[in-house]
């Protein structure tokens, strides 16, 4: 069973390394420079199991979800009046070993179900039925993809610069002047990258696009709720996905605005010690050339006649015969 789950998961990844791929090549940004996977979501219809009705399911189709990839919806609901039909859902790296450090999403129903609840007049997309569904999703969800992708690019920027930071305290004591410069150079660029991205995203995250600014709640499933209610628990338990989502991106966003001027105050500190470092030691080699200099001068000019090294010898000599006699 795990060779089948492992080797469906992989048919499924085959599709978004082929997505990412094309992304790569046609668009390279953030995650393509940094040998990072961009963050994927795709739509999956199923022509019969309908995951909204939240009914609690048995292990052979528990294990068949498992092998696609969809294993949190048998306890955890995402779901928005906007798609109707429809579930949000990441893939459990835990669950899912041949997808796992490639952040996934997926959105998935029951194709008939999805047809009927989300598209009023489908001959209005004169599309086929898969397509149209597509189509309809791109037109409501696009913004919401970009929310997510703006939480993995602010997840990626906290990964690089602890990488720098981690890099700084290990190679401590073994810098170069070239290593300081790459490292001020790689700040730098993260710098830019970051002033910019946390004014972008305080933008986007305020403005308005009416229609197409679609919410999801994340609910437990119900047949939970159902033996929770039963045995006198009647409370209601949501979280506004998008709301909870935003608020940390812009926590995140400011956490790292005030780490990145932190490690600016210190790059320009250590950069002012390694200049005074470098003046030090250029004052240092300056002075070594100067009594070479000299020695040198000492050693070939002429005293009464002879070179002076000549009477340096000679009174070697004669001390070196004195101490003999005795």
């Amino acid at each position: 069973m795990w060779s089948k789950c492992r080797k469906t998961q992989e048919a499924r990844l085959s599709l978004h390394m082929a997505a990412r791929e094309w992304l790569s090549n046609t668009c390279p940004g953030a995650f393509s420079e940094a040998g990072k996977q961009q963050p994927v979501i795709d739509l999956l219809l199923l022509e019969e199991h309908d995951p909204t009705l939240g009914e609690r399911t048995d292990r052979e189709l528990g294990d068949a979800l498992r092998a696609i990839g969809l294993t949190e919806s048998a306890t955890v609901h995402r779901s928005s009046e906007y798609l109707p039909g429809l579930l949000l859902e990441p893939v459990d790296e835990r669950m899912c070993p041949a997808l796992a450090g490639r952040p996934t999403w997926a959105l998935w129903g029951q194709r008939t179900k999805v047809a009927v609840s989300a598209i009023r007049d489908i001959s209005v997309y004169g599309l086929e039925q898969v397509n149209a569904i597509s189509y309809m999703v791109n037109q409501i969800a696009r913004n919401f993809f970009v929310s997510l992708a703006i939480s993995e690019l602010l997840r990626l920027s906290e990964e690089r610069y602890a990488a720098l930071r981690d890099s700084a305290k290990t190679q401590h004591g073994h810098f170069k002047g070239r290593h300081l410069a790459r490292l001020r150079e790689t700040f730098l660029t993260l710098s830019l990258d970051l002033t910019s991205t946390y004014r972008d995203i305080q933008h986007f995250n305020t403005s308005s696009n009416g229609e197409y600014d679609i919410t999801f709640t994340m609910t437990e499933a119900p047949w939970i709720t159902k033996e929770r209610e039963a045995a006198g628990d009647t409370d209601r338990r949501e979280i506004d996905l998008v709301k909870n989502m935003k608020e940390k991106q812009i926590e995140s966003a400011e956490k790292l605005v005030s780490s990145d001027n932190d490690y600016r105050d210190i790059m320009s500190t250590v950069a002012s010690l390694w200049a005074s470092s470098d003046t030090f030691k250029i004052g240092r080699l300056a002075l070594w050339v100067s009594l070479t200099s000299l020695l040198v001068a000492l050693l070939v000019a002429d005293y009464s006649g002879d070179l002076i090294v000549v009477h340096i010898w000679k009174w070697l000599v004669h001390i070196s015969s004195h101490h003999h006699v005795k």
